[in-house]
């Protein structure tokens, strides 16, 4: 089944999707851009928490999302990375391009 919606919230146009559910829609408009409870986070890009516990610290010279990834590989579950700035905005990292 195919079908298309209208995405007026984002003035996106027709969203087609072959699911059944339209909030399981794979368009970048859909997708969740909250920070979710088992979500990586930073307020500094060198302690990286996720559900309240410390997963990854980073040190002098290393890279943080090579160590995300390798986290994530380790879990087998690949979470969003937000870094929370001294304001209180969450911006999300990219740490998908690192090598699984």
């Amino acid at each position: 089944m195919s079908w298309t919606y209208d995405c007026a919230k984002d003035n996106h146009a027709d969203c087609p999707d072959t699911k059944e559910d339209k909030y399981e829609c794979d368009c970048p408009c859909h997708l969740s851009l909250e920070v979710a409870p088992d979500d990586y986070v930073s307020e500094d890009g060198n302690t990286w928490y996720q559900s309240g516990k410390l997963v990854v610290a980073v040190g002098d010279n290393e890279d943080a999302e090579t160590k995300l990834m390798a986290h994530a590989n380790k879990e087998e579950y690949w979470p969003n990375a937000w870094l929370v700035s001294d304001h209180g905005n969450a911006h999300l990292v990219d740490y998908s391009k690192k090598e699984k």
